[in-house]
């Protein structure tokens, strides 16, 4: 899959031990670059490698502007968002990209959220995430609505919807 242009997020919340497990693991687990949102400590508390970028929070738990803050700071094509928790393994990385390249705008692999792959170009039909919506209960609702709104191909596991002409730009 295309390393060079694809940069993989994840936000870690108050729980540095844990994120430094989960980065460790994406580390050994993908070739991709990580860009990791934090809200405690230094990035000197979390895992140092030239291939991990932090950004310090400037939001709270507010989980839309989070997400929009971590989709600005990807200086690649292609965003991979990655629930904190979730461990995707190296093939799934592939099969997410397939899934691209085949035409889908959003991939996800577990459901909205948990793993999502896209590009920005679908950021620019869709528009950023709705940061009205406090509280990150909503924000899966409304990348879904706005997929559905604008016919845009879905691969959401193994359930497709929507119609393949966004392709990759």
């Amino acid at each position: 899959f295309p390393v060079t242009i694809a940069t993989f997020v994840t936000p870690v919340i108050n729980n540095s031990e844990f994120a430094s497990k989960c980065i460790n693991f994406h580390l050994e687990n993908s070739p991709m670059n990580i860009i990791v949102l934090y809200d405690e400590g230094t990035p000197e508390d979390y895992v140092i490698n030239e291939r991990v970028t932090y950004v310090k929070n400037q939001h709270g738990r507010h989980f839309p502007k989070i997400l929009n803050q971590l989709i600005k700071a990807c200086p690649t094509e292609y965003v991979v968002y990655v629930n904190w928790r979730y461990r995707p393994t190296y093939e799934q990385h592939e099969h997410a990209f397939s899934k691209l390249n085949e035409g889908f705008g959003c991939v996800d692999l577990s459901g909205p959220l948990q793993y999502t792959a896209f590009s920005k170009h679908l950021i620019s039909v869709i528009g950023f995430f709705d940061e009205r919506f406090v509280g990150g209960h909503c924000v899966d609702w409304d990348i879904m609505f706005n997929l559905y709104y604008y016919d845009i191909a879905h691969y959401n596991i193994d359930i497709c919807y929507g119609d393949f002409s966004l392709g990759s730009p």
